[in-house]
């Protein structure tokens, strides 16, 4: 009756059929009207030319309800399970899926896609920096100085003034400066526990020769003026064998506390992490 074709599916229902029409502006006045653009018939049949959007635009605009995420960013659902929003991570989280962002942890940091973390470089006393240049200079300058004093006291070794001077006494205590002076290096160098080690025993035991050696010294010469003022007696544990024992019975005292500070508080390396504001 209508003069077209008549199709029916397996289910015995006619096909549907329809005419698919834009909405589109005259192009000489300012009234609209509906263009047939193509239909449908068991297929669609669409002719795009046609085809006109908001603006006069031809191009098909994007009918989605979120848009994919950029790189760094995580989707966050709202109500409808088929739409959400993009969200960024913060600055030290990378994206561990599509809807969580993870901290990396202390010590790593996200690369610039956000897909994972690397191992932040560590941070210490780097030789190339003035603040551990001048202090290494200074140092090896007064080892230079040390071992001059010492050739002078190894060629001049048994000369009055040096005999007078405490000989032993003198060698133990430029022994103890020239071990403060290659301290330096240690507390310069990168920390580990072979290095936390020769700190401890280092600083310790050089300056305990210092002032071991200073004091018994000193202890010995003012004893000797006292005993002179009272009595022609000679003072006892004045000899250089003596001297020289008093000495390391002072530096054997510091030698057992450095000891037991280790067994106590074992020496090892230790990270101290940024906090996140930093």
């Amino acid at each position: 009756l209508a003069g077209s074709p008549v199709k029916f599916d397996d289910s015995g229902d006619g096909l549907a059929r329809y005419d698919i029409l834009n909405y589109q502006r005259h192009l000489n006045s300012s009234g609209y009207h509906y263009r047939k653009v193509g239909r449908w018939f068991n297929y669609l049949q669409l002719d795009p030319s046609y085809l006109v959007f908001e603006n006069n635009n031809t191009a098909t605009p994007t009918s989605a309800c979120s848009l994919p995420c950029e790189v760094g960013m995580i989707k966050k659902q709202q109500g409808d399970t088929c739409c959400w929003i993009c969200d960024k991570c913060e600055e030290y989280e990378f994206v561990y899926d599509e809807f969580t962002c993870k901290d990396c942890g202390p010590g790593y940091w996200p690369y610039e896609d956000k897909l994972s973390c690397y191992a932040l470089e560590l941070q210490y006393m780097r030789w190339n920096t003035p603040y551990a240049f001048v202090p290494a200079a200074f140092s090896c300058l007064g080892i230079l100085v040390t071992f001059a004093v010492i050739v002078l006291f190894i060629k001049h070794n048994d000369t009055p003034l040096v005999r007078a001077s405490g000989r032993e006494l003198s060698y133990m205590l430029l022994f103890g400066i020239l071990l403060c002076y290659l301290n330096t290096f240690a507390l310069l160098a990168k920390p580990t526990t072979e290095i936390c080690i020769t700190q401890r025993f280092g600083i310790g035991v050089g300056f305990s020769i210092i002032y071991g050696a200073l004091l018994t010294k000193t202890n010995r010469i003012s004893r000797i003026f006292d005993s002179a003022s009272k009595s022609a007696q000679r003072p006892s544990y004045i000899s250089p064998k003596s001297q020289v024992m008093i000495t390391c019975s002072l530096i054997a005292i510091q030698i057992i506390l450095t000891l037991v500070w280790m067994i106590v508080e074992p020496p090892g390396t230790r990270f101290h992490y940024p906090t996140r504001n930093q």
